[in-house]
């Protein structure tokens, strides 16, 4: 049986708890539903904080912790917070975390937890993420570290690190893929009716999530209609068409509602989809560019170039890398 331990303190993001914690518990009760040769419970899960008894997260929701005396433990999850709640500068804490990393098989940080374990000096000279809104404060306190800007999670050795609260799912599911295979990992995910499993070189920040945050009318319905096809015919002419604007028109109101041009976000919405399929699947470069919506494999490779900086055969080659890290 895997022990996994997440370690709590006060005021931390409630979800960054609750979410992962609740994937290794669904997964012992689908272990046990779907028989085989899975031994169940898969997994032994504890809430731990340093000094153990209630602790109040976010939310002004109270739970019980164990105390932080661990003998063994395969995971040790970190979960993040809000601003100046995150104590990155708790040296008992980081002291803990430092002892324990030499117990744990693998350290997974949530959200701002991975500026937390940062601060450890734990992820010196590797590969991480955190939520959107804080990967500048991340590069730029830790420039040791080679900060991956948009990634739902990043494995680099025994470490995972990923974005805010959703992603901290993903995440723990994509854990469960490592330990038991991406059938069980599937199942849980359509236990917890997830919309889908977002996995190693996704983007945390996706075309669809853009689009929602443009007011409703014709701009953000075309830009949810642009996500959902990107392999459509996204000419001017034809999303002009589909807007019911001029070509004028249509340039002016998407610029004035999005500070992009229609081209800038067709072309994110494709390196979003080429990038999911390289995640997903074993496509020849040709296919996904030819699914992504891509007239060529070299429109595809300059449209990465210009978007991530590296080209989509590096990008493939990088996320390989990352599941050998993971599966270890």
């Amino acid at each position: 049986m895997r022990k996994i331990r997440l370690l709590t303190y006060p005021n931390a993001e409630l979800l960054d708890v609750a979410g992962p914690l609740e994937v290794f518990a669904i997964t012992s009760e689908c272990a046990l539903a779907l028989g085989g040769q899975i031994e169940t419970p898969c997994y032994e899960i504890e809430l731990i904080s340093l000094t153990g008894g209630a602790v109040m997260t976010s939310g002004a929701l109270t739970m019980g912790t164990g105390c932080a005396d661990l003998q063994e433990v395969n995971t040790l999850l970190i979960p993040g917070a809000h601003g100046t709640n995150l104590p990155r500068n708790d040296s008992a804490l980081l002291a803990w975390i430092l002892a324990q990393s030499e117990k744990a098989q693998r350290i997974g940080a949530i959200g701002t937890g991975s500026l937390i374990l940062a601060q450890t000096g734990l992820l010196s000279g590797r590969r991480v993420t955190t939520h959107w809104a804080y990967v500048d404060e991340l590069a730029r306190e830790y420039p040791d570290l080679s900060v991956v800007m948009d990634a739902v999670y990043v494995t680099d050795g025994p470490y995972w690190t990923s974005a805010g609260i959703l992603a901290g799912i993903d995440m723990a599911m994509a854990m469960v893929e490592a330990d038991l295979g991406r059938r069980m990992a599937d199942y849980v995910a359509r236990r917890m009716v997830a919309k889908s499993r977002r996995t190693l070189g996704e983007v945390q920040f996706s075309a669809q999530l853009q689009a929602q945050e443009v007011e409703v009318g014709p701009i953000r319905r075309l830009m949810e209609w642009i996500a959902d096809n990107p392999s459509a015919d996204l000419s001017v002419d034809a999303l002009a068409e589909r807007a019911a604007l001029s070509r004028r028109g249509l340039h002016r109101h998407f610029k004035r509602e999005t500070q992009l041009t229609p081209a800038d976000f067709v072309e994110r919405a494709r390196v979003n989809e080429a990038r999911r399929l390289l995640a997903r699947t074993d496509q020849s470069l040709k296919r996904v560019a030819d699914a992504a919506g891509f007239n060529s494999l070299i429109a595809m490779r300059r449209a990465f170039i210009r978007s991530i900086g590296i080209t989509p055969a590096q990008y493939r080659k990088m996320l390989v890398s990352d599941l050998d890290y993971g599966s270890n």
